[in-house]
């Protein structure tokens, strides 16, 4: 880390993360992504988002063996309302974060200000099935959409 800190020259401004577990990526939308994140101003990082199937407001958690809202605002009926009645609610899914170098030195990842990038649903890599899910989406369904 000295050795790039005494170079100020080498040092990038921003840094693209990539997680592994998202390996199935269009170089288009790496490069919208990081396009858009030249062109704002006052952001700290940009993060890849998806639009959730649900609502975060439908969610639960249970405790001591009841039902309990993830709001505790909303009642449990509330909570039950259709969908349309809350508004969209986002996912990070591991698709890319760009960030600025200057977080890691302030000792930050994403910082204050994060700008939310939405692209499609991805295969995120989670567990088995989601391999052998991403191996046959590889294998068969981007053949078909290329």
């Amino acid at each position: 880390m000295n050795k790039i800190i005494k170079n100020e020259k080498t040092i990038p401004k921003y840094i693209l993360f990539l997680r592994p577990t998202s390996p199935l990526r269009s170089s288009k939308v790496l490069d919208k992504a990081i396009q858009k994140f030249k062109k704002i101003k006052n952001y700290d990082s940009l993060v890849s988002v998806h639009k959730m199937a649900e609502p975060v407001h439908k969610k639960f958690f249970i405790k001591n063996n009841k039902l309990r809202p993830a709001f505790p605002k909303l009642s449990i009926d509330d909570a039950n309302l259709p969908r349309q009645n809350f508004p969209n609610s986002y996912t990070g899914n591991g698709y890319l974060d760009i960030i600025k170098t200057k977080n890691i030195f302030n000792k930050k990842y994403l910082g204050k200000k994060c700008f939310p990038f939405v692209v499609s649903k991805t295969i995120d890599i989670d567990d088995k099935f989601d391999l052998d899910f991403a191996r046959y989406a590889a294998k068969h369904l981007y053949k078909l959409a290329k």
